[in-house]
């Protein structure tokens, strides 16, 4: 499992703008290259809609996995649960 927590000095609007801008994500998650919706015909982020992942943990080569959306509340939630084999 990964996971992290950190105190951003900014409006909740703000930051839930950003956590939701897939194509911003490697501008400021060095792990993400890449992050946008599985199927294009998804227009919008809800729950249970998949994501396609490409992340590059260090020392390892990229790799690509497909989370599943399972809990995204507008402006308050977002989480999503996929699997990553690592040597």
């Amino acid at each position: 499992q990964i996971s992290t927590s950190i105190t951003i000095n900014a409006p909740a609007s703000r930051v839930w703008g950003i956590l939701t801008k897939f194509e911003d994500y490697p501008e400021w998650n060095p792990f993400v290259l890449n992050l946008e919706l599985l199927n294009k015909s998804d227009e919008k982020l809800v729950e249970g809609v998949y994501l396609k992942a490409e992340i590059k943990l260090p020392g390892e080569n990229p790799m690509t996995f497909k989370p599943k959306v399972i809990k995204f509340i507008e402006g308050k939630e977002f989480r999503w649960k996929g699997k990553v084999l690592v040597k």
